[in-house]
């Protein structure tokens, strides 16, 4: 018997601690027209290596539920939180109907 992670889990959790967001698709759908939708936003620290050893730095993200969409966000797309643009640099799907976005600052 599978278990629905994504209804079990990932459905409530957004429900819970997503915010709102706008994606634009411009390399999902190109042409279609921006959109509103959930997602679960955090900026975790990660460490950088440098010449002098490592460095500090920050890696905004945003997770979303794949069921959430008809097309799922492609690299390239645009994403609005708080009015701050991003562009989707990696997606990385974890095999349970979630997603984390990996952005850069637009």
């Amino acid at each position: 018997m599978a278990i629905d992670f994504s209804a079990l889990v990932l459905g409530p959790t957004q429900s819970v601690f997503g915010r709102a967001v706008v994606i634009t698709p411009t390399m999902s759908q190109p042409g279609a027209e921006a959109y509103s939708a959930r997602g679960i936003y955090s900026n975790p620290a990660v460490e950088v290596p440098t010449e002098m050893g490592f460095a500090t730095s920050r890696q905004p993200m945003l997770g979303i539920r794949l069921s959430d969409f008809n097309t799922a966000p492609a690299i390239g797309d645009r994403v609005t939180i708080d009015a701050v643009a991003y562009l989707v640099h990696d997606r990385q799907d974890d095999g349970q109907g979630g997603s984390d976005l990996i952005l850069r600052r637009a």
